[in-house]
């Protein structure tokens, strides 16, 4: 069965791998509710439309998280009137985190790429803002799945309704720099950062029509994220052809992408709000249990 958006305008089916709708042209972004489509019996889709619109909501949370990180830019989340982090966190304590985490093992050159991938064995919490206000929390954990390699692996854990969705990522390692790869699609490799990383430093990457861009801001920028500083931070521009706006990601060494903002607005679209450590064998099983793909990569 494939999961298809419609289009509240033409009434056309939006397939999920794509953001615009192919025949008027209607931003996916906006849509709340997508049908589910089932080829072999459509007419029985139809009927049991009205049952569907209770799980389709959650359904397209889920997917627009795998789209955003999968598109290298494509897609983007934001709200004009989003909620604070004081509404969010309501009733969820975090524990106080140290600048210990904000180190790099055996990298002393914060100019390579892989300064800023997470070291294995970290556990950290996000808050992501969705359309229409809604906010959710992602779980993040960081291991060595793959020993043989050089290349670090991680999972995005979602809750909803008490139950928990999985996304991992694999960053391998190159002369060049750091790639990222999905697990659900390891045919995609994806230039995450490269290395000799200054202030103008330029890279990008073609998806057929699609042309994301990426541009180093700063280097070496103290950030505060309320709960822990973090120093020598990374801020790279991301723009992507499709995209309405673009958007400015930061990175912390050792520990990864801290923080996403719109730009040239400046609201923050995902914040880092916990950080602590794990078992190493605890997260390499977690991330193992979500990455049906890691050993071909």
């Amino acid at each position: 069965m494939n999961l298809f958006l419609k289009c509240p305008v033409c009434e056309g089916d939006i397939d999920m791998k794509e953001r615009y709708c192919g025949m008027c042209g209607f931003d996916s972004v906006t849509i709340v509710d997508p049908l589910p489509e089932n080829d072999d019996d459509n007419d029985n889709s139809l009927k049991n439309k009205a049952a569907c619109k209770n799980i389709t909501k959650t359904l397209l949370v889920i997917m627009l998280m795998v789209l955003l990180q999968l598109s290298a830019g494509g897609i983007y989340w934001w709200v004009k009137e989003p909620a604070t982090i004081a509404q969010c966190t309501e009733n969820q304590s975090t524990n106080e985190a140290d600048n210990s985490f904000n180190t790099v093992n055996n990298i002393p050159d914060l100019t390579k790429a892989e300064a800023y991938i997470p070291n294995p064995g970290i556990s950290a919490r996000f808050y992501q803002r969705y359309p229409y206000g809604e906010a959710g929390v992602i779980e993040r954990v960081s291991a060595n799945i793959l020993v043989n390699q050089d290349i670090v692996s991680e999972v995005d854990l979602i809750e909803h309704n008490g139950e928990f969705y999985g996304y991992a990522y694999h960053f391998l390692t190159q002369s060049d720099g750091v790639y990222i790869i999905a697990d659900q699609k390891p045919e995609d490799i994806i230039p995450l950062l490269k290395n000799n990383l200054r202030p103008g430093l330029k890279w990008e990457y073609h998806d057929g029509a699609r042309i994301t861009k990426w541009t180093v801001m700063e280097i070496g920028k103290t950030v505060d994220l309320g709960f822990i500083t973090l120093h020598n931070c990374l801020l790279v521009l991301e723009d992507c052809n499709e995209a309405d706006y673009k958007k400015i990601i930061y990175y912390a060494p050792g520990i990864g992408r801290v923080m996403e903002k719109s730009s040239p607005e400046g609201e923050w679209i995902m914040i880092m709000t916990a950080l602590s450590s794990i078992n190493p064998d605890q997260a390499a099983k977690t991330i193992k249990s979500w990455s049906v793909n890691y050993e071909q990569i």
